[in-house]
């Protein structure tokens, strides 16, 4: 498995994906506040004080190397944050990583997911090695 640093933003035909920073709080609120959105992923909806904490966080995670290694890209549509991706590194060994994503309700079901994933996809398969990606 390759080394990965995630220091420059990635392009698609219509997303940018780019670390998360500060401003991006109160999109990322948007969804991580709304139980709707929430009910698919592993966490309970969030105040906007541990948004801003996650963000801070998130935001550092810019490396693939190792187990545990990750990195959460802002999905970006026209300079708006509509989503973000999540990519980890499951195993060295095995060579495998897992992919999520989540998207505000208004964006669901206009290919913004599948295009952020397959671009997180050809990183995966492509510059860092792996072998398989679960989801």
């Amino acid at each position: 498995m390759n080394r990965w640093e995630f220091s420059e933003p990635i392009r698609t035909d219509r997303l940018e994906l780019r670390p998360l920073v500060a401003d991006d709080v109160p999109a990322v609120h948007s969804w991580m506040s709304n139980p709707e959105v929430v009910r698919y992923q592993l966490y309970e909806p969030r105040s906007l004080e541990v948004v801003t904490e996650k963000v801070a966080e998130y935001g550092q995670a810019r490396t693939l190397a190792e187990k545990g290694d990750y990195i959460p890209p802002a999905i970006v549509l026209d300079g708006e944050v509509i989503g973000a991706m999540y990519f980890t590194i499951t195993s060295t060994d095995d060579q495998t990583g897992e992919i999520g994503w989540v998207l505000r309700p208004e964006w669901w079901g206009k290919g913004f997911a599948r295009e952020a994933a397959a671009s997180i996809l050809d990183l995966a398969f492509g510059p860092l090695g792996l072998h398989r990606v679960k989801a």
